[in-house]
């Protein structure tokens, strides 16, 4: 029930935790632990993650706990955003350490806000239960701070299929093709406030229904995007061999050569291959496909500086 001390002060910090056990049995009748790629299959802990708070929610209310929702899920209804913010010592704690390193913690790498959390953590104090509450109840005192028991969503409950379809577009702002059960987790996270996980479930069914094309495996696309798969595919087909090459056979060792000397170091084969095809291809859309880290960005600089040359506006999008 309690956060990590700041400044020897503890604030309330109520939560719960879902442990699932890494323990499997085997086909012999053995038991061992599953090696679990979440880097792959990352969005089916996001779905775990998601189901239990879904399932909280819908005993909390079951209990005539009140729920508001927050982008990631509920808060108690009872506990508005300025309480939440007063007693949050930790977040503040950590959010100024990020801001004295040019950080904020939207704008943070996970591993920054781990390296603020633990540069600022406080060993816990041990203390009983009514302690807490004779602390927590005197400093809510001093700042004037009450539970507002009658607050309410203040809006018109959303239906099922509208946060279902809500979480589509989310989802689909960044990926043309996405994983089941990360719209499943999406909605769910959005829904579990206002609807029981069957409902969600049953609304998330609805609208992959209708607007959903079902892939391999679970992966699915909307009809949205695959008409735009298949709208670069015409016109990429259209342009094929039509256009002018960026830069001219002959005078493309020059220019890469050149290019070297303006950033400072050399092209990598790769880069030197992927360069050479592209700037001299005549296809309308050429495709510069590798991992992270390959230098795709380093090569792309060289394609747009040849297109400038040959008199061409290059537009950079992310």
């Amino acid at each position: 029930i309690d956060a990590r001390p700041v400044s020897g002060v503890v604030a309330p910090d109520t939560h719960s935790h879902c442990v699932i056990p890494n323990v499997a049995k085997r086909a012999d009748g053995t038991w061992g632990s599953l090696k679990i790629d979440m880097g792959e299959r990352g969005d089916l802990l996001k779905l775990a993650d998601a189901v239990y708070k879904a399932e909280l929610t819908e005993r909390l209310r079951k209990r005539g706990i009140a729920l508001r929702p927050t982008d990631n899920g509920f808060e108690l209804a009872s506990i508005d955003d300025d309480t939440v913010r007063a007693w949050s010592p930790r977040k503040r704690q950590i959010d100024a350490l990020l801001a004295q390193n040019g950080k904020t913690r939207s704008g943070s790498t996970e591993a920054e806000r781990q390296w603020a959390n633990l540069a600022t953590r406080e060993a816990k104090q041990a203390m009983r239960p009514e302690e807490y509450m004779a602390l927590w109840r005197k400093l809510a005192r001093e700042d004037g701070l009450t539970v507002a028991y009658d607050i309410s969503l203040n809006k018109q409950q959303p239906t099922p299929e509208e946060l279902a379809l809500n979480a589509l577009n989310h989802l689909t702002e960044r990926e043309a093709v996405f994983r089941a059960p990360a719209l499943q987790a999406q909605a769910l996270l959005l829904g579990c406030a206002y609807h029981d996980r069957a409902t969600m479930e049953r609304a998330v069914q609805s609208v992959v229904n209708q607007y959903g094309i079902a892939l391999e495996g679970d992966r699915l696309t909307t009809y949205r995007h695959a008409a735009s798969a298949e709208y670069i595919r015409a016109f990429a087909k259209a342009t094929c061999g039509t256009a002018a090459p960026l830069a001219d056979q002959d005078k493309l060792p020059a220019f890469l050569a050149a290019q070297e000397a303006r950033q400072g170091f050399a092209f990598s084969g790769d880069q030197r291959e992927a360069l050479t095809q592209i700037l001299s291809s005549r296809d309308g859309i050429q495709c510069l496909v590798g991992p992270a880290g390959s230098g795709k960005t380093t090569a792309m600089q060289g394609i747009a500086r040849a297109a400038q040359e040959a008199g061409l506006h290059a537009i950079g999008l992310a």
